[in-house]
């Protein structure tokens, strides 16, 4: 059986106990460190979250394996509900061109397993290989992040949005949050985007 999904997983070396359940017959993992060099991982210093993201894209496009899914994460993702399995099967009943999960209840229709939204965060996001492979929407957008390490996802979320209407699905009943706050430029410049 061929494995469907890649987690692409970027971290400083600190994972919690639960990412040692996501690889399994169905799902491999790729590590990114930023931090300090680790066996098994490729190390990537000086980095920021979008370079990292793209680090780790240019390695899965590399493969000689093709997956279904290529799911992008931050390191300390923990869930509130749900986990990596049933996130993968919702993945795999609506095969969405991009998946997320709830990470605040801002856009949420309770009523829905599933549902269409425009805004989504970046700290869990499951791309299809249509997606990766198509050189439309990736890799990233880094030019601002020497100001704000937001920005690549605000203009990721408007490209992907235009590119892929109606099939950017949130995930209802799988919810997650994130404790780390790493220090990074947070200086919003969405005027400066715009241009």
């Amino acid at each position: 059986m061929t494995k469907k999904f890649l987690y692409l997983v970027q971290t400083d070396g600190n994972l919690p106990s639960h990412y040692d359940d996501i690889p399994n017959e169905n799902a491999d993992i790729l590590y990114l460190s930023w931090k300090e060099p680790i066996e098994g991982y490729i190390h990537f210093p000086n980095s920021t979250s979008t370079t990292d993201r793209n680090r780790l894209l240019e390695e899965a496009r590399n493969s000689k394996h093709q997956y279904l899914y290529y799911i992008f994460l931050d390191d300390d993702l923990e869930f509130i509900q749900g986990n990596w399995r049933y996130f993968e099967e919702m993945l795999l009943k609506y095969m969405p061109a991009i998946g997320t999960s709830i990470s605040d209840n801002e856009n949420l229709n309770s009523s829905l397993e599933a549902q269409v939204v425009y805004s989504y965060d970046a700290i869990f996001n499951p791309f299809h290989r249509d997606v990766v492979f198509d050189d439309l929407l990736l890799p990233y957008i880094d030019k601002f992040d020497h100001v704000c390490w937001y920005e690549s996802q605000l203009i990721f979320v408007h490209i992907s949005a235009i590119l892929y209407p109606h099939h950017i699905l949130q995930f209802n009943y799988v919810e997650v949050d994130n404790s780390k706050h790493n220090d990074y430029p947070k200086k919003a410049i969405f005027a400066e985007v715009e241009k």
